[in-house]
């Protein structure tokens, strides 16, 4: 049987308890067999600074760090700018044709999902994995209706965090190597 990876990729600007809740309901749904988590290195949506790649990676692997069948990729590092999720995903499929992809993203990505470059070739190669707010409708929005048979919904209960919360106050809940890692190196 072909294993079954899922991929979640975001700034983690930084990784904070929301993230990780997300990423423990998309390892607990039963579609993917492990996780792979991309800190987006050039997003060609994101605009102003953003902490450095370097820091944002570490932070994850500190972030994430004991949850099973998780890894922290760094793929996105070998890309060039900018980089899509399209591009990110052709390079994994060449670089690991014995694995089948799927998109983890949560509901309020679904419904921009078809404003994402080239966002139909992303379904010919991954399905989407969508997390859904335990009590929301899962509801597909019309432009991808006919897309229907790559979105799975899972049920998720969110941990209501913002990076931008973080970075303003980074001591209110991250995790404590994160946390630590903040302040040895002064960001935010």
């Amino acid at each position: 049987m072909t294993e079954r990876i899922g991929i979640m990729g975001g700034m983690f600007d930084p990784p904070h308890p929301g993230h990780r809740a997300i990423a423990s309901s998309f390892l607990r749904s039963g579609y993917i067999d492990r996780l792979w988590i991309l800190p987006t290195a050039h997003p060609p949506h994101k605009f102003g600074s953003a902490t450095a790649y370097h820091h944002r990676m570490a932070m994850c692997r500190f972030a994430f760090d004991g949850l099973i069948d998780c890894d922290i990729s760094d793929i996105e590092s070998e890309m060039g700018t900018p980089n899509y999720t399209l591009f990110t995903l052709q390079h994994l499929q060449e670089l690991h044709p014995e694995y089948q992809f799927c998109l983890c993203i949560g509901s309020d990505s679904l419904n921009r999902f078809s404003t994402w470059f080239r966002w139909d070739d992303i379904l010919r190669i991954a399905d989407l994995l969508v997390a859904v707010r335990m009590g929301d409708e899962a509801i597909i929005p019309d432009s991808l209706e006919h897309h229907r048979r790559h979105i799975r919904f899972i049920p998720h209960e969110p941990v209501n965090d913002a990076s931008t919360h973080y970075r303003d106050h980074p001591e209110s809940g991250l995790h404590p190597k994160v946390e630590r890692y903040i302040t040895l190196n002064g960001l935010y």
